[in-house]
């Protein structure tokens, strides 16, 4: 009996360890962020513009920066595009079993500029979340995800 005790314990204790160690890598890897070649204003203008070269709407710009300033908290600058292309958003809209997948739309691209100046470029790691999913929202994830990419490695520092 003892020693079915300590095999349970000794399982338990296995599995936590690795949904632990899982979820310390997952955190780390959801989010890719690289460095602009450009300074803060320059890398949103030339998004902006890449974007509408690629038949991309970018549906919102949320200036994080401003809005802390309305409460009186001082941050970095900080400005989230909400990006969509309405050809990949129909395969998710258009069905109603891949609606709930709209929570994660539109695409999202934030750039920001750190205390020591430097402009960073973050989105969601599509590839990573996509593989957690199945069909016609893995496959637009995909490909949204792979557009993004191909226009962002335009603006990141290599």
């Amino acid at each position: 009996m003892k020693k079915a005790g300590l095999l349970i314990t000794g399982f338990a204790a296995g599995i936590m360890f690795v949904v632990l160690t899982g979820a310390a890598i997952m955190s780390e890897k959801i989010f890719v962020v690289d460095e602009s070649k450009y300074e803060f204003i320059e890398t949103i203008d030339r998004i902006e513009a890449l974007a509408k070269e690629s038949g991309w709407n970018i549906s919102h710009m949320y200036n994080l920066q401003a809005t802390m300033a309305k409460h009186n908290l001082e941050v970095e600058p900080v400005v989230v595009m909400s990006l969509c292309k309405p050809q990949i958003a129909y395969n998710i809209l258009g069905a109603d079993s891949e609606r709930p997948a709209s929570v994660m739309m539109p695409c999202r691209v934030s750039v920001y500029q750190t205390k020591d100046g430097n402009v960073q470029i973050s989105r969601m790691n599509t590839g990573l979340m996509s593989g957690m999913l199945a069909g016609i929202t893995r496959s637009s994830m995909d490909q949204a995800g792979n557009e993004i990419e191909t226009l962002l490695n335009q603006v990141i520092k290599k």
